[in-house]
């Protein structure tokens, strides 16, 4: 191809035209639209030089220093960058596995670790609505724990709002927001838990430590092998009322010397090791001043009477399993086996299944401030003494009979006292015998010289001038 040829193939030609030459009309093509954008950024820094040299009075053109707090957030940049330490937060953070470990629950095992609380961690001895268990070996395995791991990230046991709020340990509040937080505390109140239970007498763990949401105890078992549940468990009926019997003696001094009630008490909670009871998950567990501590307690003993029926024991009523625990003045140290004898009487003579369902629905006020005064009064003589609230409260079994007392003397004293008044109005009636009896001494311990006459103490003038309700 000539050099003229070439020159032509940009154009493309026209057969209308008058000549050959003006027939040839220019052919736009890629290089021309590169020349094109050549051409607009040189008029571009031509304009810019222009505006520069217009203006170049007007800018400084020295050094600007930036503040103290812009090269400080450089500076701290450029160090995290330096060590890597600087990175996004992704999904992988709050990645688990088996539901409770995740990065940051690792890591406290990893310390704990390195501090020699244990030597190395197992498989997992059991799941929950709220936590796993693992097993673990102390340092040089002279001992084994059970490291109990809570759930942050994917929690299933949502409803502890209900066993926390009204607390007195919890009065300071609580960070619903934040579920980390919640957990902590919550492994920190089993702990304290623990320890009122331990020191009580009763069996149950060995606390160890927390840390997070993580709690350190002794290992119920041996070889690895942890204890079995009371529900995996295969005993004889004996052995099941003897069961029964000490478990009921351990609810009893879990409320009043340890001043606490379970909450989720049943044949799951429970360990049977070496033919012995085991109290175990007692994070729920709350104090007496709780708005539903007797509610659960009454749960707690429905629960352990459903289980023990089960398996073939004769168990005590609801009520009456609920007033041995809470009674406060007729139940004692000394005489609990006692009690318990009658108990065991009055169940095999007691077939009234209807009273546990309604005892199981009924209101059980938590202090005597909870119940006007009338209302008391008039539950009191319509029970006729069987009140769900007298040995919670302390008062006295015979407590009907001495209002009756009482108030049979009143309406005596009454009596006597209408009839005295109207026979001093029969007196003013007839001046007759009223003068002769002038000359008589008193008859009610005054004298002729108008002594006034002894007060009696009770009685009559106890109850002068006042109406019968006021009485």
């Amino acid at each position: 191809m000539t050099s003229k040829e070439k020159d032509l193939s940009q154009f493309y030609y026209q057969s209308d035209s008058s000549s050959e030459e003006e027939g040839y009309r220019y052919k736009k093509g890629a290089n021309d639209k590169e020349g094109d954008a050549v051409a607009t950024g040189q008029n571009r820094e031509a304009k810019t030089s222009r505006m520069v040299s217009k203006f170049s009075n007007r800018i400084r053109e020295d050094v600007i220093e930036p503040s103290h707090s812009t090269m400080k957030t450089i500076k701290e940049s450029e160090a995290l960058e330096i060590t890597g330490k600087s990175r996004t937060k992704d999904k992988m953070d709050r990645a688990t596995v088996e539901q409770v470990l995740d990065p940051r629950t690792r890591l406290i095992l990893v310390k704990l670790m390195n501090n020699k609380v244990f030597q190395e961690i197992n498989g997992c001895l059991s799941t929950g609505k709220e936590a796993n268990v693992y097993h673990a070996f102390a340092p040089n395995e002279d001992y084994e724990l059970a490291v109990k791991i809570y759930k942050t990230s994917i929690m299933v046991f949502k409803d502890r709002e209900r066993y926390i709020a009204g607390e007195f340990r919890f009065r300071h509040g609580h960070c619903k927001g934040n579920p980390r937080k919640m957990i902590k505390l919550w492994a920190e109140k089993e702990l304290r838990n623990l320890k009122r239970i331990q020191s009580a007498g009763l069996l149950c763990p060995e606390p160890v430590l927390v840390k997070a949401n993580v709690l350190v105890m002794r290992f119920i078992g041996r070889e690895m092998k942890a204890a079995p549940r009371l529900k995996d468990t295969d005993l004889t009926v004996e052995r099941y009322s003897q069961l029964y019997l000490d478990l009921v003696k351990a609810i009893r001094i879990l409320y009043q010397d340890c001043r606490l009630i379970h909450g989720d008490l049943s044949e799951y909670n429970l360990l049977y090791w070496e033919e012995k009871l085991y109290l175990i998950d007692v994070s729920q567990s709350v104090e007496h001043d709780h708005p539903y501590a007797l509610e659960f307690l009454r749960r707690d003993c429905a629960n352990v009477n459903i289980y023990f029926k089960k398996q073939g024991v004769r168990t005590f009523s609801l009520k009456s399993f609920f007033d041995f625990v809470t009674d406060i003045v007729n139940v004692t140290k000394e005489n609990v086996n006692e009690r318990l004898d009658a108990l065991i009487a009055e169940a095999e003579s007691n077939t009234a299944q209807e009273d546990d369902d309604v005892f199981a629905q009924i209101y059980i006020p938590r202090k005597l401030d909870d119940i006007p005064l009338d209302r008391m009064e008039a539950d009191m003589k319509k029970l006729n003494g069987d009140l769900t609230y007298a040995k919670l409260t302390g008062l006295p079994e015979n407590a009907t009979a001495e209002e009756k007392k009482e108030e049979g003397e009143q309406s005596s004293d009454e009596e006597i006292h209408e009839e005295e008044l109207s026979d001093n109005d029969s007196e003013e009636s007839d001046p007759e015998s009223s003068d002769d009896e002038d000359h008589e001494p008193a008859k009610e311990g005054g004298d002729a010289k108008g002594e006034e006459p002894e007060k009696k103490v009770g009685g009559l003038s106890k109850y002068d001038g006042m109406t019968k309700a006021e009485r």
